[in-house]
């Protein structure tokens, strides 16, 4: 459990990453007709994917919501678990060409810097401070911590920051020893007491900043690993909300192969999410291709496949 409890902060890198590159690639989005159509692609996922996610959760795993209560679950976000960041998301998306004005009008690095330290005041301290029924710092902004990551990786869009990666790698893994170093010491007979809380907090928000540092640079040379890297980035929305059904599915039915033995997890766990992951991205990718189907067929058919 101490190894899974280094991984287990290793990964609540997972969304942060998703908003640093949101600022790192819509630094430069506008005001516009064209931007503000892409919403589009991304309710059209939510609302197809929930669907398919209703259907399942009701004739499979035997969910009893009525069509009124699953409707309401699908415009609060909750008919899938994961699809909180949905409706985080479509808040940021609108507000981004907005964001960027203020980014391009401060103009110098150190203001830039210092928006930055601003936004981690209001966000990351509170969020690290006000714990266990202590309220030492205000608090009342901690929910825009989601600019923080678009501003930082705002900054390094703009700057290209370079540090040494034997530092950075260090820096982490000191940051992922906090949380299984102090349980092992000071915690017994009890569940895993978050000491450095989660990336939202000051303390472990430089770490999904670090892994955006340590490969946004990468110069992949593997014609397959590119083609890897671009099917799961161009399809990681609906990877993240499909995964829901499958982690439903996978992790009871792993549980009652192993049941109690314990020094067996590791690897089922790894198979448990190679399947989760694997099923995820079939399944959005079979979801792009038959949508993309009737463009296919009309291009073949057309007036230009005529004539070719």
């Amino acid at each position: 459990m101490f190894i899974f409890s280094i991984g287990q902060t290793l990964f609540m890198a997972n969304v942060p990453l998703f908003l640093l590159l949101t600022g790192y690639l819509n630094l430069n989005k506008t005001i516009s007709r064209k931007y503000y159509s892409g919403w589009k692609k991304v309710v059209t996922s939510y609302l197809l994917i929930s669907f398919i996610t209703i259907i399942v959760c009701k004739y499979y795993f035997g969910d009893t919501y009525t069509i009124f209560q699953w409707i309401h679950k699908i415009t609060d976000f909750s008919a899938i678990n994961y699809a909180w960041y949905i409706e985080m998301w479509l808040g940021l998306f609108l507000i981004i060409p907005f964001l960027n004005i203020l980014w391009h009008a401060i103009g110098s690095r150190r203001n830039h810097l210092f928006l930055i330290a601003v936004v981690i005041v209001l966000t990351a301290l509170p969020s690290f401070c006000n714990r266990y029924n202590l309220h030492i710092v205000p608090a009342f902004w901690a929910g825009i911590w989601p600019l923080m990551y678009f501003f930082i990786g705002a900054y390094i869009r703009t700057y290209k920051p370079r540090i040494d990666k034997k530092i950075l790698i260090l820096i982490a893994v000191v940051l992922c020893l906090i949380n299984p170093v102090f349980n092992a010491i000071f915690v017994h007979g009890r569940p895993m007491m978050h000491i450095a809380a989660n990336t939202e907090g000051i303390l472990l928000m430089p770490l999904p900043v670090i892994i955006f540092l340590l490969v946004y640079q990468a110069d992949v040379k593997s014609s397959v690993a590119r083609r890897i890297f671009t099917s799961v980035s161009v399809l990681s929305l609906d990877i993240y909300l499909f995964s829901y059904i499958f982690d439903r599915l996978y992790y009871p039915m792993i549980g009652k192969w192993i049941g109690g033995a314990e020094p067996h997890f590791t690897i089922w766990f790894v198979l448990a999410v190679t399947a989760v992951f694997s099923s995820a991205w079939a399944c959005s990718w079979l979801k792009d291709y038959i949508l993309a189907l009737p463009a296919h067929i009309k291009k073949k058919t057309g007036p230009e496949a005529v004539a070719d």
